[in-house]
């Protein structure tokens, strides 16, 4: 568990393997010969402690070492791999190292319309650099797709500065354009008041956004 707070097993009441540890809890019976356990789906960057209780027998006579010394053990789980530390360092995305259509690794795209087209990279008319980030319009349905970048790591408080360029295919049919943050990778995830919004997007030239985020 996450609080190092245990209670002991009683004798006569096997303990149930509990492999569900999104509440932070959980448990796994090692059958006899077995050196070892593996605990996945754990958060990151989390300290989780381990007690060990000896058993002999099983089901209602299952009886458990709870006497004398019990083996414990706590470990920290490492940071995701995907995770940007914005405390650390800067984060810049200009979708160049990937081969289109496909979107960078950790980032992520949600497809609420479920039509045929999401947010892909493409080479066509790029800002810099051979690709950048795109999607067609739908000429019958309206449009409802996000394009999440890799998760980052804020600290509170801290000013962060944002800046991206945006552009329409065409000025005949006006685009829409929403930017927010949020605290997970969907788009009800996506709480924060917009960054950035636009109904009327005409420019067939770049434009570029600079905004400011502080969060709570």
């Amino acid at each position: 568990n996450t609080t190092g707070a245990f209670t002991d097993p009683v004798d006569g009441y096997p303990v149930q393997n509990d492999f569900d540890f999104s509440d932070n809890s959980g448990a796994i019976n090692v059958l006899q010969g077995e050196e070892n356990a593996i605990f996945d789906q754990l958060n990151v960057l989390t300290t989780y402690y381990f007690k060990i209780y000896s058993y002999t027998n099983s089901g209602n006579q299952v009886n458990y070492k709870t006497d004398g010394e019990i083996p414990e053990a706590n470990a920290t789980t490492m940071p995701d791999p995907c995770m940007v530390v914005l405390e650390d360092e800067s984060y810049t995305e200009n979708f160049d190292n990937v081969n289109i259509p496909s979107i960078p690794e950790c980032s992520s795209v949600e497809n609420n319309n479920n039509d045929d087209y999401s947010w892909v990279t493409d080479n066509s008319n790029p800002k810099t650099g051979p690709n950048h980030l795109k999607i067609r319009f739908n000429g019958t349905q309206q449009m409802d797709d996000w394009f999440f970048s890799a998760p980052m790591i804020l600290k509170a408080n801290h000013s962060y500065e944002v800046s991206f360029w945006y552009r329409s295919e065409t000025s005949y049919y006006p685009e829409r354009l929403e930017v927010k943050w949020g605290s997970d990778n969907t788009a009800s995830g996506m709480n924060s008041q917009p960054i950035f919004a636009n109904d009327n997007i005409v420019n067939t030239n770049y434009a570029e956004v600079q905004a400011t985020i502080i969060p709570d």
